[in-house]
């Protein structure tokens, strides 16, 4: 990575709109090896977190950040309508729901069991189905028993477990 350089670049190598005045200042031009440098390191932080490339998904910064930021906790699942409910697995770190298809149940685990670990939930679709996150029986997800639903579109939750009957929101 680096800062800009190109032509009309400030000494500090930020942008300037430049200025017609008395004492003209060019605009700053980005140049091909800026952009680049931009595009490779937003590239390596998405496949660095397992996540393919989707021209489509305007998400997957976030989606990375948020894996990587689980340091590690788990890979990223991309699950949809069509598969719920979606029993949570112990190598999930982050789920990215698609519920455009309808809403989408997202089975925890049980929150006592050992490979229970921090999960973050996120809605990437823009329609008002929720995203229900059911406990196990006899469990609670953030003090529901039934379940914690979300209608938001591009809301994260994330969620750990108590190591014994509940998983509580963290963020």
């Amino acid at each position: 990575m680096h800062k800009i350089d190109g032509y009309g670049a400030t000494p500090t190598n930020t942008f300037t709109e430049g200025s017609p005045g008395p004492v003209p200042v060019p605009p700053t031009y980005v140049t091909a090896d800026w952009a680049n440098a931009v595009q490779g390191e937003l590239v390596a932080a998405i496949q660095g977190a397992g996540i393919v490339l989707d021209k489509a998904d305007n998400t997957q910064l976030l989606a990375a950040i948020l894996a990587l930021a689980a340091g590690g906790a788990g890979g990223v699942k991309v699950v949809t309508f069509a598969e719920s409910p979606y029993a949570v697995q112990t190598s999930d770190g982050v789920l990215l729901v698609d519920a455009s298809g309808g809403a989408v149940v997202i089975q925890f685990l049980d929150a006592s069991v050992g490979g229970a670990k921090r999960l973050t939930v996120k809605k990437t679709d823009v329609t008002e189905n929720a995203v229900q996150c059911t406990p196990q029986a006899a469990q609670e997800v953030e003090g529901e028993a039934g379940s914690y639903d979300s209608v938001m579109p591009g809301e994260f939750m994330s969620f750990v477990p108590d190591g014994a009957s509940a998983w509580h929101r963290v963020g």
